[in-house]
């Protein structure tokens, strides 16, 4: 399984110079799902120093997401879903790969990646979930996938652009197959599987408030409503939820699949970015 980070400041590396600009993509329509492909022209390198992430218009960092494959690329992606490749071993930006968004509009809420595949959720725009392929020595594809169980909430104006979906994602349970898990603005918590054009998705469970974090762990979600942690069990399902409550909002769940037992929940605080709290079997408290 690849990881997935914060993306809080602009540079990938420690240092920078001025970004290559690549070309806008191709878009290619299809019955079931939207492909992006980049441009034709080869990879660029930078010369000299470690290149930044390309800054654009009303842009924010999103994620740094890393294949499981040591020899693809790194990609950073932006709140406007602009995707950028790093090369991990010559660290320069991989212009011709870049897949910038040309669209009307959209919102990435959050992001994940299972192997060599990027997930990509958002909050509003065109579509719920995009995927991001990568494989050797081919420019990258992203293709949309129009499946979009997530519904309207009821408090959603009319006046903003596309539709609101998605309020968190994670990595589902370890199989052959991509399987994810979404939270939605419309309070529920569902499982995906995804293929290459499509994918098909089934409820887990309601909330009483829109999740903002999901994680699978052994035999179970973990949910965060804000300051209070579910864990629903998937062997029953029907049953209620354990629930663990902190002083804190938990914005991310981080899973180690070697140590499933140990969670880490990230949390904000005023007179700090983040702190983490070690979530056991046994016990919750703060990281030293």
């Amino acid at each position: 399984m690849g990881r997935a980070y914060n993306l809080s400041s602009q540079p990938v590396f420690p240092k920078a110079t001025a970004p290559h600009q690549g070309r806008a993509p191709r878009r290619i329509s299809t019955g079931s799902s939207r492909i992006v492909r980049s441009p034709d022209n080869q990879p660029s390198r930078s010369n000299t120093g470690i290149p930044r992430v390309p800054n654009t218009p009303y842009n924010r960092a999103r994620r740094v997401l890393v294949p499981s494959s040591r020899t693809l690329p790194l990609i950073t992606l932006s709140m406007r879903a602009d995707a950028q490749f790093f090369d991990r071993q010559q660290r320069h930006r991989i212009s011709s790969y870049s897949l910038p968004f040309k669209g009307d509009y959209c919102h990435v809420e959050d992001a994940c990646i299972i192997g060599d595949t990027a997930i990509v959720g958002y909050s509003g725009g065109p579509c719920q979930i995009s995927l991001i392929r990568l494989i050797k020595d081919q420019r990258p594809t992203m293709t949309e996938l129009r499946h979009m169980p997530h519904s309207r909430p009821a408090n959603h104006k009319p006046e903003r652009k596309g539709v609101v979906h998605i309020s968190c994602l994670g990595p589902g349970p370890s199989e052959d197959r991509l399987r994810i898990y979404t939270g939605g603005y419309d309070k529920t918590v569902r499982l995906w599987s995804l293929n290459e054009h499509d994918a098909t998705s089934k409820k887990i469970i309601g909330t009483a408030a829109v999740p903002l974090a999901v994680a699978h762990r052994n035999q179970t979600v973990l949910v965060s409503e804000g300051q209070q942690l579910l864990t629903v069990d998937l062997k029953h399902s029907i049953s209620k939820p354990q629930t663990a409550r902190l002083s804190n909002t938990i914005h991310h769940i981080h899973i180690n699949p070697d140590a499933e037992n140990v969670s880490i929940l990230e949390v904000r605080l005023l007179s700090m970015p983040f702190l983490l709290y070690l979530l056991t079997n046994a016990s919750c408290r703060p990281c030293p």
